[in-house]
């Protein structure tokens, strides 16, 4: 493979706001980390992302300085570009089944390309079992030098990982590392880096950090607990519908003991800091869940909601995998119930969230979230397998 040259087309549409973006934004520059592990230095990689909003990946951190670095580039899909009929891909990565433009699809079955070419259809996570019936099946195509496979992310060593590279790594480590007083100043720092000036009440050791992003969804029995510890908590609120759900529920009484920042915007690096130096994260959809997973710290999964309350099953398999790093820990169940209380959408007036599970065991709680990140991480990186199975 020396002097060789590879094009990489990732396809993705915008439909939960950043979540999807954010995830091939990801993947892309995991993906770059892993092509110089894994092939001749001499060898090229030109990453190409076809997206139907390019706003939101060049809010995310796509910057020009970093895509050229990375030899990435970013191509509006609702225009044909005559780049690709030039120089078309080796490999293409769907995400999530979207359904790409007429003119890419022509490119793509194009009878006359007689180039072999794998496509993969990079599926949502899930912990749910039958992911592993779906990795590395073999899809139909149309013609037969296109090889069409599905690819699942996951959380179990079978499956093709969560995405990490080795940036992530590094500031992974750099959190895990910190004594109390570190991580006390390094989060005032971080804040800082966010366009954020905290209050010197934050600078103390002993404040439990929250870090929250999430859908709309009535705080008030999170509120309640909070503000009935004696510690003093700081709520990190990043941008999006959540963050005003949050604010509106405040309490009248008790609402000093509980110090909120509200977060403009910020690049993904910066937002993936911000879920390694929390004590508690409460993060939505699945591309933010990943990062609070491997983050090794207790967190509450706010899923993206489905007709029918459908997407409790997908709570449950995740809550369901987590306790596997115990021996049936009583903890984990309270935990669990939370998690689906916190998730139902019918009949929430008969809904109980009982939030006394952060103060009452969360010493207990940590020790288990950090093994099940640790597992996370032995298990490899996504973009590793996905790499290695299209140079196979």
């Amino acid at each position: 493979m020396q002097g060789s040259s590879y094009k990489i087309d990732i396809l993705c549409k915008v439909v939960d706001n950043y979540g999807d973006a954010g995830l091939v934004w990801r993947l892309a520059r995991a993906i770059g980390h892993a092509f110089c592990n894994k092939l001749d230095p001499s060898a090229r990689l030109e990453l190409r992302i076809l997206c139907d909003d390019l706003t939101v990946l060049k809010q995310l951190g796509a910057a020009e300085g970093e895509l050229e670095r990375m030899q990435l580039r970013l191509f509006d899909w609702q225009t044909e570009h005559a780049h690709f009929d030039e120089c078309p891909a080796d490999f293409v990565i769907e995400t999530f089944g979207c359904k790409y433009p007429a003119w890419y699809e022509a490119l793509l079955y194009d009878p006359h390309n007689d180039r072999p070419r794998k496509l993969l259809n990079l599926e949502y996570l899930t912990a749910e079992t039958w992911a592993e019936d779906y990795h590395l099946l073999a899809s139909p195509s149309r013609i037969e030098r296109l090889k069409k496979t599905f690819f699942m992310p996951g959380f179990r060593k079978s499956l093709g990982g969560l995405i990490f590279d080795r940036d992530y790594l590094a500031k992974h480590n750099y959190w895990a590392d910190l004594s109390k007083a570190e991580r006390a100043l390094a989060r005032i720092q971080l804040m800082t880096r966010c366009g954020i000036a905290p209050l010197e009440q934050s600078l103390s050791a002993d404040v439990f950090w929250l870090f929250v992003f999430s859908y709309t969804h009535d705080y008030t029995a999170l509120l309640a607990e909070l503000v009935s510890w004696e510690q003093a908590v700081v709520v990190v609120l990043a941008a999006g519908q959540g963050s005003d759900s949050f604010l509106s529920a405040m309490p009248a009484q008790g609402a000093d003991k509980i110090h909120c920042f509200c977060l403009p915007f910020v690049p993904q690096q910066l937002f993936d800091e911000l879920i390694l130096a929390a004590d508690f994260n409460l993060v939505r959809g699945e591309e933010s869940m990943s990062r609070a997973a491997l983050a090794g710290k207790p967190f509450l999964w706010h899923c993206y909601p489905l007709v029918d309350d459908q997407h409790l099953n997908k709570v449950a398999a995740l809550a369901d995998q987590i306790a596997k790093q115990s021996d049936g820990a009583e903890e984990l169940d309270c935990l669990k119930k939370l998690w689906l209380s916190f998730n139902r959408q019918q009949d929430r007036q008969e809904n109980s969230e009982d939030f006394g599970i952060l103060s009452q065991n969360y010493a207990t709680l940590l020790p288990l979230f950090e093994r099940f990140a640790q597992n996370l991480l032995e298990n490899g990186d996504c973009a590793t397998k996905l790499v290695d199975f299209l140079w196979d």
